[in-house]
């Protein structure tokens, strides 16, 4: 492999935890709707389909989870902070296409 450490996607990893991080923290106030029209959502819905998807979609699945650390038994357990299956082109776009 000529370049196994992707540093050119370094910025769109902390673009993608930045973004999970705000929904996830709104998430815990506000239902699946509100947060679909929330600035955050439509900001990482846009950056999802910009980036990853090649082909138009009429469904995404995301799921966002932390490991999280059991010291009991010194090991790790995945914890799903949020998991969504949705309509990608029903979500408003967070800013115009130049």
């Amino acid at each position: 492999m000529k370049h196994p450490w992707r540093y050119d996607k370094l910025h769109n990893n902390d673009f993608e935890q930045y973004i999970t991080r705000q929904i996830a923290s709104s998430r815990k106030v506000r239902p699946l709707e509100e947060v679909k029209g929330s600035k955050s959502f439509r900001e990482l819905n846009q950056f999802i389909l910009s980036q990853y998807v090649e082909e138009p979609a009429d469904s995404l699945s995301l799921l966002y989870g932390l490991n999280v650390y059991l010291p009991a038994t010194n090991s790790f357990r995945f914890d799903t902070i949020f998991a969504f299956k949705y309509n990608p082109l029903t979500v408003a776009a967070a800013k115009k296409q130049n």
